[in-house]
């Protein structure tokens, strides 16, 4: 079913003359390239004519897929596919030196919130320690863009992969402007992506079982994965060195709402289907936030991504801290991972906090002095696009 029936509105569409012409004739490296956004980031640059497409994931059944669709597809780019797992420092190292990319899309990571909660020593080494060591070695070999794809859940993290996803954007923040322009790209979640909530509710609803949702007012941010990448993209070709750049993603969604449009787009009735309450996972959060309290929004050359600016983070610390955790990773426990986190993100908190419905009047970020009005209260049925001014003072809980 088309992604605009669930969103309640049409799909950002963007020029991407800009993009191309930065990567025409230009050899790209993406990482994690089998997985939702890193498949449609080859799929947009491959359109925009690079002389090389250097598609690099350790999930062996998804490269080979998207290799069989890609050479599908008329061009004349060099596709070059890869089993890699970035924390093999040295294979990286040797890849990077062979084939010299002069931009870098960095969608490898681990992103399933209550699987990390888990298997916290893996967020942290493929998540921060296998970056830390991408940005040095793409650096080392003549590397102009790196972009990082970050997460809301990088504000006020309440789990480990958010944790995670905020330490990458206070590498790419305060990282000094050498050779190499670094931003990170911060949005929520993806329609349709592996493993995420629709397709689990179509596969129950195939199935003729009950929906299941975690909480009746659990809300998040939604975009399709193709204007996802593509506001990506756009934000690549726009952004400064150390930017934080956020996408608009319309109103926030109450999940129930979701699943009962779900229910009619597939042509039942809301009666036929039941929908039981979960609970809360360990590390999730009732709602997310597109940013910190602390951060100003400056608007950008796109009416659809804004500049987050927060309190400098100073490398030095920040390298010292992350040496400190990459030498003594092996040998250290879950809580002290945990803590050694928190020293770096002090936002980060083990116990989601609570929530309740009059919340959603709080400011949440710095408030821009221009029109004051705030956003309606969001539902599924209501217009989402925002205005920089609504943006910049809505309550995103």
């Amino acid at each position: 079913m088309p992604s605009e029936e669930l969103l309640g509105r049409a799909p950002v569409e963007i020029d991407l003359e800009l993009v191309r012409r930065q990567i025409t004739g230009k050899t790209v490296l993406v990482t994690g390239a089998a997985g939702t956004i890193g498949s449609e980031l080859c799929r947009q640059i491959l359109e925009c004519g690079p002389r090389t497409l250097l598609c690099l994931d350790q999930n062996e059944t998804g490269i080979f897929y998207l290799q069989m669709e890609l050479a599908k597809r008329k061009h004349e780019t060099q596709l070059i596919f890869c089993v890699t797992d970035l924390r093999d420092a040295a294979r990286v190292k040797s890849l990077l030196a062979e084939h010299r990319p002069g931009m870098i899309f960095h969608a490898a990571a681990y992103k399933h919130v209550p699987m990390m909660e888990l298997n916290v020593y893996e967020a942290v080494k493929n998540n921060i320690i296998a970056l830390l060591g991408l940005l040095d070695i793409a650096e080392e070999n003549g590397c102009s863009y790196f972009v990082l794809i970050s997460s809301d859940k990088a504000v006020n993290p309440a789990n480990i992969m958010g944790a995670t996803k905020r330490v990458g954007e206070l590498m790419i923040s305060c990282r000094p402007a050498h050779s190499m322009r670094c931003v990170s790209v911060r949005f929520g979640n993806v329609l349709g992506s592996n493993g995420s909530l629709v397709p689990i509710l179509q596969m129950q609803l195939r199935n003729r079982q009950h929906l299941t949702i975690t909480h009746p007012e659990v809300t998040r941010f939604f975009m399709t994965t193709c204007e996802a990448v593509s506001l990506v993209l756009h934000a690549f070709a726009i952004g400064n060195h150390g930017d934080t750049l956020v996408l608009d993603m319309g109103s926030p969604i109450r999940i129930v709402d979701l699943a009962r449009k779900l229910i009619r787009l597939s042509g039942k009735a809301e009666s036929d289907v039941e929908i039981r309450f979960t609970g809360l996972r360990e590390g999730e959060k009732l709602v997310e936030e597109l940013c910190y309290p602390a951060e100003e929004i400056r608007p950008t050359a796109s009416p659809k991504i804004w500049q987050i600016r927060g309190t400098p983070y100073k490398w030095l610390d920040l390298n010292r801290q992350l040496h400190q955790l990459r030498t003594s990773i092996c040998v250290m426990t879950s809580a002290a991972i945990r803590e050694k986190i928190k020293e770096i993100v002090p936002e980060y908190s083990t116990i989601a906090p609570e929530y309740s419905p009059v919340e959603a009047d709080r400011p949440n970020c710095r408030e821009i002095p221009q029109n004051p009005g705030v956003a309606p209260a969001p539902s599924i049925d209501l217009p989402s696009g925002l205005a920089l001014s609504d943006f910049a003072r809505h309550s995103f809980p």
